[in-house]
């Protein structure tokens, strides 16, 4: 992510960095922090956290079984993990993906519910719109 950062810039792009609210990810955003000031700070954002302990990896936006649920409706190997599922959901055709949505659980639903709401807001806040 802190690499693509300086092309968002150069080429006066809206973005929102978004990253894993793990310390990994936390780290990253105080050095994206630090290597862009706070005025591009207001445009970096961890995950929703799962409850108070605050840690949340993008993988743990869905809840369990989801994965599993999408790879087998993807006809993909049981072994699959949560890059290769939502690479082939990427590549999947809209019509899989309204599928999907009808798999996945309410928990889920609801995570990704929240992550679209902080990144609207933070579009707003930064952009004055949403697009």
């Amino acid at each position: 992510m802190i690499k693509n950062i300086p092309y968002f810039m150069l080429y006066d792009k809206k973005y929102i960095a978004l990253w894993d609210n793990d310390q990994p990810g936390i780290n990253s955003k105080k050095e994206a922090t630090k290597n862009f000031g706070m005025l591009e700070e207001r445009k970096f954002k961890l995950l929703p956290p799962i409850k108070q302990d605050g840690d949340r990896r993008m993988e743990e936006m869905y809840s369990t079984g989801d994965i599993q649920k999408i790879a087998e409706y993807l006809k993909l190997p049981d072994y699959s993990d949560y890059e290769t599922v939502v690479a082939k959901l990427y590549d999947a055709s809209p019509l899989q993906k309204k599928k999907v949505k009808t798999l996945i659980s309410k928990e889920t639903i609801e995570n990704f519910n929240k992550l679209s709401k902080l990144i609207e807001k933070s579009f707003v806040r930064n952009y004055g719109e949403f697009e």
